[in-house]
């Protein structure tokens, strides 16, 4: 009998209890690492998340990990159409991630045409570092690539605009990398490689908009941060129309 989707992709793995239980699984065998101290551990794990969609899951994602006593790495995106920095309901949000005492660096989309060569992207890093200390108050000292189908295989060196580059080939051959990329494992399940005979450091890439409260599959988890962010646009909306004794006329 064919396994059901549920069964196939793990789906049960995608909740905060599970994430919380993986994490004590993986103490036990990879030690939490960063990308400054990896190399002085035999066995070891780096977490990292981008954040693509939602802060508010990365916000509750960090506090689990926090209270288990694991330092992640987060990526913040610019860019991205889905959250915007400067409003202050997020930014008081990242900021409560990195005083949780979690690593908090630009998460960059390098896709853009305007992008071409090195020279470029030490430009827009540039750029897109300083926008993120003004926002933070803080300048970040890594960066990942956002979708690095082609920057993260061009683009290898160590350190671009003074940031680690967490695509570099140094990384890349120094750890074992798993990722949950669209909401389930690409390549391989991330448990299986907390095991006897795994890997000994491990890059572990989750993404927190598809670790909500409750079992669902991928489309339904980052659906649900979709309609979220428009419940609380329509709700700021009509607060404001009622604190200034307007309406919202409709047929």
């Amino acid at each position: 009998m064919n396994a059901s989707p549920r069964e196939r992709y793990h789906y049960d793995d995608f909740t905060l209890d599970s994430f919380r239980a993986l994490l004590r699984r993986a103490k036990e065998t990879h030690p939490p690492a960063t990308y400054a101290d990896y190399l002085t551990r035999p066995r070891c794990a780096v977490w990292r998340h981008d954040i693509d969609v939602s802060v508010h899951r990365a916000l509750a994602m960090a506090r689990v990990e926090s209270e288990e006593g694991v330092r992640a790495h987060y990526f913040v995106a610019l860019r991205l159409p889905f959250y915007n920095v400067l409003e202050r309901d997020i930014a008081r949000r990242i900021a409560a991630i990195a005083e949780a005492g979690h690593a908090v660096g630009l998460h960059f989309d390098a896709s853009d045409p305007d992008v071409p060569d090195a020279a470029a992207l030490e430009r827009r890093l540039a750029e897109d570092a300083a926008l993120f200390r003004t926002a933070f108050g803080f300048a970040p000292r890594s960066f990942s690539f956002h979708i690095p189908a082609r920057a993260g295989d061009v683009f290898t060196a160590d350190a671009y605009a003074g940031m680690l580059n967490v695509y570099s080939r140094r990384l890349r051959e120094g750890l074992t990398y798993c990722s949950d990329s669209n909401g389930y494992w690409r390549h391989r399940r991330l448990h299986d490689l907390f095991a006897p005979g795994g890997p000994d450091r491990i890059h572990a890439l989750l993404h927190p908009e598809y670790y909500p409260a409750t079992v669902m599959s991928p489309k339904e988890r980052i659906w649900g941060c979709f309609d979220g962010r428009a419940a609380r646009s329509k709700e700021v909306f009509e607060g404001l129309l009622r604190a200034h004794g307007r309406e919202l006329i409709d047929w």
